[in-house]
């Protein structure tokens, strides 16, 4: 599964049902984020550390 590129209704389902874990969710999310953070600039602050 390939949680970013599905609804958060699905995400919120896939975890819920064990198909992917809260933490494997976070680290596909920072991975995306530190993809395309340089090119757009959205963050101001990344608390990466505290998320875990």
């Amino acid at each position: 599964m390939r949680p970013l590129y599905n609804s958060a209704e699905r995400i919120a389902s896939a975890v819920e049902n064990g198909e992917i874990s809260a933490i494997e969710l976070l680290d596909e999310i920072f991975e995306r984020i530190k993809a395309v953070e340089p090119k757009i600039n959205a963050f101001i602050t990344l608390a990466e550390d505290k998320a875990y």
